[in-house]
């Protein structure tokens, strides 16, 4: 090691080479990566204790100080599942000296290493920096998680046709019934299958987790905003646009947040101004889907819910006001309904947190598992108006 430092340090003195070396050699020695350091004409300067540890080789690391390296290579070949691919592969990346990292390699034993090279030069010549890091349970943990996104596949699947086709068949046949008949007990059902419905979206999209979001693409706020209002029964509700930048995302999950803020928005700010007496908050369940979805699944699976959220919104009150508008590190959707009482306002985000009745306590954690797979944050305020204030911050805009 003090080979390496009386070289790279620029003509320190005695006192600060040896503080360095010291330094240095404490960090070799704990690292819990693997560490070679060959100097000119391939002479190992350093190994250090972990490299022997993560190659299962009995011995002193001060054991292979000054040897060649290439004839060390050649002698622990063996330990690698490739084992004439090791030395080759050596071979090559010494003749391009470029930086190489996190490349894979198997042992045989059946372990994964990754490995790094960084080429730096000496007054003596070229040196090298090899790097070696046992990567076995990181990539075991890998294949699990590939396993559970298989079965969660196979589960999306069995919900999307195995489920929502017997559901349409219900809720067509309830439909035609409740044209030839009107029954309290039909209603009811209705509202059934339209919270079944409702929990059938959430639950296929946070089957989706894994893939929170796919390509950015730089997305209109504004556009977007109006866009995802067409699609939300809206009653006499209102939009009023305030933003006029845009950011970097992925537009259809993004359509999802701004779908679920307006639904919580529409259902439970205008029931809150027409029911001022009420126990429900600003907090449901929203839309899970981005608006193409959201109008397919209308056709698809049914009208009941549509047209029971639909007649939920025709009453007298005046609607509410919902406002999408611009903060300086992000944005902001607020209305002037009720809003959320401050002691609720920390449990909103959680699981199965619902203050509706017929909520799936879903939507708002969808929301912010979006928001933060963009790297932003999501928190509930007030607005000026009394109403719930959700801003998101942490965003930058491509404008």
């Amino acid at each position: 090691m003090k080979y390496v430092t009386d070289r790279i340090t620029d003509e320190p003195s005695t006192n600060e080479r040896s503080g360095s070396a010291v330094i240095l050699e404490t960090l070799l020695q704990r690292l819990p990566v693997g560490v070679i350091v060959e100097g000119t004409d391939r002479e190992i300067i350093a190994v250090n204790p972990a490299l022997c540890d993560i190659l299962g080789v009995n011995a002193e690391p001060s054991a292979f100080v000054g040897r060649d390296c290439a004839r060390v290579a050649e002698r622990q070949q063996d330990l690698f599942a490739d084992s004439d691919g090791f030395v080759a592969r050596i071979e090559t990346i010494l003749e391009r000296r470029e930086p190489v990292y996190d490349e894979e390699l198997r042992l045989a034993d059946g372990r994964t290493l990754e490995r790094s090279y960084v080429p730096y030069a000496l007054p003596e010549g070229d040196a090298n920096l090899w790097l070696y890091r046992d990567v076995s349970d990181r990539k075991e943990r890998q294949r699990r998680l590939e396993r559970q996104n298989e079965r969660l596949a196979e589960f999306v699947s069995v919900v999307t046709h195995d489920i929502r086709n017997p559901l349409n068949v219900a809720s067509a046949n309830l439909e035609l019934a409740a044209e030839e008949h009107d029954s309290d007990e039909l209603d009811a059902a209705a509202s059934a299958l339209e919270r079944m419905e409702l929990l059938i979206e959430d639950l296929l999209v946070l089957a989706r987790e894994g893939e929170v979001i796919g390509d950015t693409e730089p997305v209109a706020l504004a556009d977007l905003a109006r866009e995802c209002w067409a699609a939300v029964e809206t009653g006499d509700a209102t939009l009023e646009v305030d933003v006029d930048r845009t950011v970097s995302g992925d537009r259809s999950r993004l359509a999802q947040v701004f779908e679920n803020l307006f639904r919580n928005s529409v259902e439970h700010g205008s029931t809150s101004h027409s029911e001022p007496d009420g126990s429900e908050d600003a907090v449901e369940h929203g839309s899970t889907s981005p608006p193409s979805e959201a109008q397919e699944d209308g056709v698809e699976h049914g009208s009941t819910g549509s047209r029971l959220r639909a007649d939920s919104l025709e009453h007298d009150s005046p609607g509410v006001t919902v406002t999408v508008g611009t903060i300086a590190d992000g944005f902001y959707v607020e209305d002037d309904g009720r809003g959320v009482p401050e002691d609720d306002r920390q449990r909103i985000f959680d699981r199965e947190y619902s203050t509706a009745e017929d909520g799936t306590g879903q939507g708002l954690r969808i929301v912010e598992r979006i928001v933060d797979a963009h790297g932003w944050e999501i928190d509930l305020g007030e607005s000026n108006r009394g109403g719930a204030r959700f801003e998101i911050t942490g965003v930058q805009f491509v404008d």
